[in-house]
């Protein structure tokens, strides 16, 4: 899906920049999908369910 880890936070995701920046946060089994952008949130979802 094209995400990077965080070289401060092995739990923490990144990918794109700017308004397309996307972050995900992984504890244990919890998940947060940040984004300023609903449309780049559904997507990372839609590829999580794949």
């Amino acid at each position: 899906m094209g995400f990077e880890p965080a070289d401060a936070d092995p739990c923490v995701y990144t990918r794109g920049e700017g308004e397309d920046e996307c972050i995900v946060c992984l504890y244990v089994d919890d998940m947060l999908i940040a984004s300023r952008q609903k449309a780049v949130i559904a997507s990372v979802k839609a590829g999580i369910a794949e």
